[in-house]
């Protein structure tokens, strides 16, 4: 009697892939949109998390999908500490589970102290498969990229972007991406 185990292990993993991994279409993790309708919004239906409690094995298989394929939203203060999927997600709680995020997406606010340092950006970013810095500021270019130069110890970043309240210092967003995507002990020349 066939059955989703029984299958080979490169169909059940695209299987998996289309229940655990938010398509590409689907809202970015800083979206600010607020769903007064207690249902999650549309694009979130398509996870489908409940598939790992099915058994150990599939649980096995199944863990890394979800985590690492997925960007996840950092958090204000504690970037890749308390991530969380979207807004309207729980963080991760289980540091073991969020240790496996290998894609996140940070909102910046420049015109505004974080709640970290370089030393902790450095430690908690360098080495991701993706990073998305998504900067923002309450008045349209009334800020610099003074903030941003907090992410300039991050190295060993497969991708990296710098979006959003770039105006003015487009330059500067474009070196940082490349300084993030160096080798993780290399040396950038300043901007």
């Amino acid at each position: 009697k066939p059955s989703l185990l029984t299958l080979p292990p490169e169909i059940r993993l695209e299987i998996l892939s289309h229940l655990l991994i938010l398509p590409i279409t689907a809202p970015p993790p800083s979206q600010n949109a607020h769903y007064h309708n207690p249902a999650p919004p549309p694009s979130l239906n398509l996870l489908h998390p409940a598939i790992l409690r099915t058994n150990r094995q599939l649980h096995v298989e199944a863990l890394p999908l979800l985590y690492q394929e997925n960007t996840f939203l950092a958090h204000n203060s504690l970037l890749t500490a308390l991530p969380r999927l979207r807004r309207s997600y729980d963080p991760v709680l289980s540091a073991r589970l969020a240790a496996l995020i290998t894609r996140v997406h940070v909102c910046v606010r420049l015109d505004a102290e974080p709640g970290y340092d370089r030393a902790t950006a450095t430690a908690r970013l360098s080495g991701m498969r993706e990073v998305v810095l998504e900067a923002w500021q309450a008045v349209w270019r009334g800020s610099g990229p003074d903030v941003l130069r907090l992410f300039e110890g991050v190295r060993g970043v497969r991708r990296a972007r710098v979006i959003g309240s770039v105006g003015g210092f487009e330059d500067y967003a474009r070196w940082l991406e490349g300084a993030m995507m160096r080798e993780v002990d290399a040396k950038v020349e300043p901007f």
